[in-house]
Formats: structure tokens, sequence, C-alpha cells
């Protein structure tokens, strides 16, 4: 039997919950803004976190959201509105960053309509009704209840504004203060709970993160080699925005264009360094792919340990991020990985696409 939670006539009773007023709720409208408000969520560690679609209500009508998607910081809530592109650069690295633990309700949806949008994967989210579920409530908890139960508070959800147009271009004062609290009172439950970091029901990985590699045999000289690559590979990366960054990065490595390996998930890698020659014409070829294949006008798939010195790159295939590190624990390698240290292994459980395998020997026979 699940343990009992408040009614919502025990609810109504309850004093209203305090949350964020409009002057702690941004809504960023400039590049400049979208990039601050990237950097103090990124900082903050620990955000709130919900989507709001415009709703659809004939039969068979597929929504088109989400429309905006809030993150809730202790003291405040950014709102980014999906139709302000220049916002989806950073928008998209907060959403794949696994750094970044988002926490919400029923975040499986919220995931659904990422993926379908944005073609990106939503990583480092806590779902808190399986954290509910796991000490023994219903499955579905809901902000509401969650907030009566932990915070002895009323959360008000208007129906009027719930169903309202998210797509607008100008959000009404109502819709900016439902929007920012829903996020901002799963954060305040959270921290009621005062769970540790590490006991939280973590899901998903941004960006798209590998298997286990599997190791060739290791002679003792190749140990430390081998070590080095598998601790870069599950190092710190960062990523590709903007078209214009992987410019910049695949012109680093041409300056310096002795010494590198490259690697395809899935195949044993060579351990000879490839010619100057045969790496010019890989770059050529992946960055004519990516923007063939990766249709958006931001990048946002290529990864690299230091961008302005660059020894390992982790290249995404755009044709294969849309099942991820999900419920099931299968995790995304990267396509192909560019690295200054002998490779090993990387282990793609999905079989690679005849049409890759041709491409790659195209250019490596």
């Amino acid at each position: 039997m699940n343990k009992p939670v408040p009614t919502k006539e025990e609810i109504a009773l309850l004093p209203p919950f305090s949350g964020l007023d409009l002057a702690r709720i941004h809504v960023p409208t400039s590049r400049e803004e979208f990039a601050a408000a990237a950097a103090e969520i990124g900082a903050a560690g620990i955000v709130g976190f919900d989507t709001e679609s415009k709703p659809t209500f004939a039969v068979g009508e597929l929504s088109e959201g989400p429309h905006l998607v809030q993150f809730a910081l202790h003291d405040k809530a950014y709102l980014f509105q999906m139709h302000r592109t220049e916002g989806h650069p950073f928008l998209v690295e907060l959403l794949r960053s696994e750094h970044v633990l988002k926490v919400g309700f029923g975040l499986r949806s919220d995931s659904k309509h990422i993926r379908a949008k944005l073609g990106v994967e939503l990583g480092g989210t806590v779902d808190l009704n399986a954290v509910f579920s796991a000490d023994g409530y219903h499955k579905e908890m809901g902000v509401r209840a969650a907030v009566g139960l932990v915070l002895n508070r009323r959360f008000a959800k208007s129906r009027k504004v719930t169903t309202s147009n998210w797509s607008q271009p100008e959000l009404t004062p109502q819709q900016l203060l439902y929007a920012a609290n829903d996020a901002y009172a799963a954060l305040k439950v959270l921290e009621a709970l005062n769970l540790p970091r590490e006991a939280l029901p973590v899901m998903g990985a941004t960006p798209p993160c590998e298997n286990d590699d599997k190791t060739i045999p290791l002679t003792s000289d190749r140990i430390a080699m081998t070590q080095d690559f598998s601790n870069r590979m599950n190092g710190t990366f960062h990523g590709m925005l903007q078209w214009a960054d992987l410019d910049a990065l695949w012109a680093r490595v041409r300056t310096e264009p002795e010494g590198w390996y490259i690697s395809l998930a899935g195949i044993e890698p060579s351990q000879q360094t490839m010619t100057v020659a045969a790496l010019d014409t890989f770059l050529g070829e992946v960055d004519s792919l990516l923007r063939r294949d990766h249709e958006y006008h931001y990048c946002g798939i290529v990864y690299a340990d230091d961008p302005e010195r660059p020894a390992l790159i982790k290249i995404y295939d755009p044709h294969n991020l849309g099942s991820s590190c999900g419920s099931g624990g299968v995790r995304i390698p990267p396509r192909w990985v560019l690295s200054r240290m002998p490779p090993t292994l990387i282990v793609d459980e999905a079989p690679l696409p005849n049409s890759r395998l041709r491409w790659w020997q195209k250019i490596f026979g």
C-alpha cells in the first residue's frame, strides 16, 4: 500500500507557497543575456526545471513544444523562450549537461518533447516522482502534492494559465509567475528532502556518453597510455556551440597536424598516427557531413578537451542522437574520436550503419 499524501481538501487549507515574484524572474532576449544566464545556471549545479508547451485540443494534433524552458535557482528563475533562436546554443549545452542537475516532476514527457524539438537528449535529470516512488508514495506525486507533503504549503495551479498560449512572443505576468514557480517549487522540495547528491536518481547524460571501453591487449608500456585515453574520454569537455566555434577548432588542429590518431566507434582503432594529408581529408569530409546531416543553425555535437590546445576531440553522429542515455542505461558513444594519445576500442552496442562504414572506407580504405 502506498504512503498517504495530502488530499485536495487538505491542501486547500494550507498556507500558500511563497514563490518567486516578477522581479526575480528573468527572460533573456539577447545573446549576451543568454550567455550570462547560462553561466549562472551552470554555476548553480542543481536547478529546478520544467517546460511549457502550447496546448493541443484537436484529435490527432501533435504538440510543437516545448515553447518555454524554465530553470530555477535558489533566488531567481530564467525562462528561455524557444522562438528566441539566439539562445538555442546556450540552451542545448544546459539541456545536455550532466553536471547541471535538472530537478522536476514528470520529466519523461519533457525529455521526449525536447528530443523532438531540438534533436538533443536531456541529460543530468532528477525526476522527483521517482524519489517519492522509491520512498513508498504513488508514482506520479506531482508538484502540488509534494509541496503540500514536504513544505506544508498550498501550491496553486490555474488551469486557465496552464492551458494558455505558451508560444506567444510576450508572456503575461501570470504565465511568468506560473512557469517560474513550477520549476522553483521542485527545487524547494528537493532542498527540503535534504538528500545527498550521490543518493539522487540521476538519469541521462549530456553530451551522449560512452560505454566502458574494451581495451586491446596491453604491454606494460601501453598501460599508462591506455589509462590516459580512458581518463581523458571521461574528463571535462567543451562543446562547440556555434559553427564558427567548430571552424576555429579545425583551424587549431590544422596548425599542428602531426601526431593525431583517429577512431571509429565499434572498430578496432589503428595504433598509427594519420598522415597530414589524411587528417586534412578527414576534417574536410567530417565537416561537410556534420553540416549536411545536422539540420540546425548551431553545432553542439563536437566536443574538445581544450578548445585552445585540443588533445582529444569527440565527434557525435547527427544520425545517432535520438536514443540515449536513458532509463535502460544505454549510452551513446561519439562516432569518431581524434586524439593525440593511442586510442582503445570504443564500444558501440548499436550496429555501424553501412552508409557510415562506406564513408569511412572511402577516406581510409
